[in-house]
């Protein structure tokens, strides 16, 4: 790629640095204002514990604050591992946060670019990429991706494309050591970055090798195989290893959601349609018709092996996308959103077409023809979609692939509300059982995680929806509708997790609490109401004693009392007792996780997670 080439890509990515400070805007890299949309604050929560666990240099450790007590860190922390390095390395969560998402929106596109100045693109082609790539990345469910949270997964899908034609490169050239350690480097921080960075290059490395197979080297194809993966891992073992031990947290799992199974998704999208069950973009057909312009003749062969290569991998992804869900495991990895990558699969192979659209204008014949008619058609699209992005920069009550400007705003009203309630009317003395929301009925959010860390009270469920056993959600409690307790049974549960006050949103939550004779309704605010729970407080289920303090990896008790007490705390392996006394688990009814059992405890002690236990000699 030639000077003027690579200006021409800096030049349309500046562009994109403009439209991005002033959707975002750049003014707001400073202040305290938090991201709260959809899925931020729940990753905000996740950088948190990060900074608390690391200052006792660790990665996992005992969670108080949600599901009476689990294991968290890291193993909960599949996509926020950079915010949660920068929030431990600055002390910071909000700003910190903010910065890496702004700089996540910025670097994007220069992922595209890497990859066409190692294809050694032409001008034309450069051009055309980095402008359906931006427009890509704003107009498209990349932009609500990105805008919702999900912000690792979309750089990830944008790194790529460049690992891509790394690993194709290494493939049919002679092998060497520091490439492929790069490559293994690479695939490292693409792991950590997101754990689905491996998913699309599993469908593209592949495809590009098979079509481009008398240039492969074999000797350099298996030292690829063999060296990569391995260092791969090696630089995310530390990870790893805690994601696969702790699993689970307090008898739940990881949620799992974009697992729709729909064939139709797949014309849906490729006509730009973005009702359920598709999430496509109106830029998406125009990137089908351009991408077979890359196969003609007229292209470089292996130039037009690597499109190819790419188209092929775009429409087996988009495939996968639809029809993935219908095996478990693979419905594990939330096919639905790889339709995204599927079409930035497209951008390069569409280029490449402009390219030879441009030059068959000076041709003659069909070729001249079709060139022409391909010309408008990019210009009436060009025109439509520079009012679609404008529309998405824009600030207008219109509907939007993101978050329309700006994108930081602060708490919502009734995040703000919530907070200041149950710091004033609410003590550490109980837990908080917080209904939350598939459909982010707070605010758009989901903020059980911030809110339970700024109130310092300890929340029934997880920070956020499916995560536990001990969660209540959309008129689901503990994994049946809210409706089906008998109102025993529910003053039982109560008791059990030493739950003071409710927070409910849905109207069947609303119903049965305000029915139940042992709530009060204290507090309502919007779309959310907060009962009192009529029944005394204690975290013990078993003997006396109070909760002095709590954090992360940390429970200190006082007035222990009882040859034996059992606490309203969840056991989990790696619990100690400071001075020393014999724990174990202990099942109580209601719960499938056992309890915390203390043998002869002292008055005093202080629970901790990854210590060891010390005994007296």
């Amino acid at each position: 790629m030639n000077r003027r080439t690579l200006m021409i890509g800096l030049g349309i990515w500046l562009l994109h640095a403009l439209l991005l400070a002033y959707a975002f805007p750049v003014t707001e890299l400073f202040t305290p204002a938090a991201l709260n949309n959809i899925d931020s604050p729940f990753h905000q929560y996740q950088a948190i514990v990060a900074r608390e666990l690391w200052a006792s240099h660790a990665l996992v450790g005992y969670d108080p604050w949600f599901a009476a007590g689990h294991i968290g860190g890291v193993n909960f922390n599949l996509s926020a591992k950079i915010p949660a390095l920068l929030a431990v390395m600055t002390g910071e969560i909000a700003t910190a946060y903010k910065q890496y998402v702004f700089l996540a929106a910025l670097l994007a596109p220069g992922f595209l670019l890497l990859a066409l100045w190692q294809l050694r693109a032409e001008s034309v082609t450069v051009a055309a990429a980095m402008v359906l790539g931006i427009l890509l990345w704003w107009i498209s469910s990349m932009h609500w991706y990105h805008t919702a949270g999900m912000v690792s997964f979309v750089l990830a899908c944008y790194a790529v494309l460049p690992y891509i034609v790394l690993a194709w490169r290494s493939a049919t050239e002679a092998p060497q050591l520091s490439r492929l350690l790069a490559l293994g480097a690479f695939g490292g921080l693409g792991m950590l970055l997101h754990p689905l960075f491996p998913l699309p290059v599993l469908f593209a490395v592949p495809a590009l090798v098979l079509l481009d197979w008398r240039e492969v080297r074999v000797k350099s194809l298996l030292a690829v195989a063999l060296l990569v993966p391995p260092v791969c891992v090696l630089l995310n073992i530390f990870w790893l290893l805690p994601s696969l031990k702790y699993t689970g947290g307090s008898g739940g799992s990881h949620p799992t959601f974009q697992n729709l199974v729909d064939i139709n998704m797949l014309w849906l999208e490729a006509l730009g349609q973005i009702a359920e069950p598709a999430r496509g973009a109106r830029l998406n057909p125009l990137l089908l018709l351009l991408a077979p312009w890359a196969l003609l003749p007229s292209t470089p062969p292996r130039l037009r092996r690597f499109a190819l290569g790419m188209v092929v991998a775009g429409v087996a992804l988009a495939v996968f996308a639809a029809l993935g869900g219908a095996i478990p495991l693979l419905g594990n990895l939330q096919p639905n959103r790889q339709s995204a990558a599927a079409y930035l699969f497209l951008v390069i192979p569409a280029a490449i077409g402009v390219g030879n659209i441009v030059r068959g204008l000076r041709g003659a014949g069909a070729m001249r023809l079709g060139s022409l008619g391909m010309s408008v058609l990019l210009l009436a699209g060009g025109m439509f979609l520079a009012k679609e992005l404008a529309n998405e920069v824009s600030r207008a009550p219109t509907p939007h692939h993101g978050r329309s400007a700006p994108e930081v705003r602060g708490a919502g009203e009734t995040t703000v509300w919530l907070a200041d309630w149950l710091k004033r009317n609410t003590t550490p003395e109980a837990r908080v059982l917080f209904e939350t929301s598939l459909g982010r009925i707070h605010d758009g959010s989901h903020i059980a995680g911030p809110l339970a860390y700024e109130t310092q009270r300890e929340f029934i469920g997880g920070p956020y929806v499916l995560m536990h056993h001990a969660g209540f959600w959309d008129g689901t409690l503990f994994g049946q509708p809210i409706a089906n307790f008998p109102a025993d049974e529910f003053t039982k549960r109560m008791a059990l997790y030493n739950i003071g006050w409710v927070v409910a949103h849905s109207a069947s939550s609303k119903a049965y609490l305000a029915r139940h004779p042992g709530l009060a309704q204290v507090a309502a605010q919007g779309p959310v109401t907060v009962f009192e729970v009529r029944q005394p407080h204690s975290y013990f289920a078993a003997g006396q004693g109070r909760v002095a303090g709590r954090g992360f990896n940390r429970i200190e008790l006082d007035g222990v009392a009882g040859e034996a007490v059992t606490l309203k705390y969840h056991y989990v392996d790696g619990l100690s007792v400071e001075p020393a006394a014999r724990i174990e688990p202990v099942l109580l009814d209601g719960d499938p996780q056992p309890f915390i059992r203390i043998v002869q405890p002292p008055q005093k002690l202080t629970l901790r997670f990854g210590v060891p236990q010390r005994t007296d000699p």
